[in-house]
């Protein structure tokens, strides 16, 4: 837990381990999909929760970063859909 929660506001064991259970999870479960397949809803719901962790004074801006790149990806992946249905 140590560096992400270096100078956090989570004091107990036990909230740090829930917050780097979801951290992993949201790992694992974007290492395992494929891009396209990753709903724009579902990634704004993540960085919320990304959020609230952080206004905690988690130490995430790395993974809301690599978050907010996957999301302009999606979107970027989805305009050129739309502009390849178009021709």
């Amino acid at each position: 837990h140590g560096d992400v929660f270096k100078n956090s506001m989570v004091s107990t064991t036990t909230l740090r381990s829930i917050f780097l259970g979801v951290i992993c999870g949201i790992i694992l479960e974007l290492k395992d999909k494929v891009l396209h397949k990753i709903t724009e809803d579902e990634l704004h719901y993540i960085i919320a929760f990304v959020n609230e962790m952080k206004s905690m004074k988690v130490d995430i801006e790395w993974l809301l970063l690599r978050l907010e790149e996957i999301l302009e990806a999606r979107q970027i992946l989805e305009q050129s859909c739309m502009i390849k249905e178009e021709k």
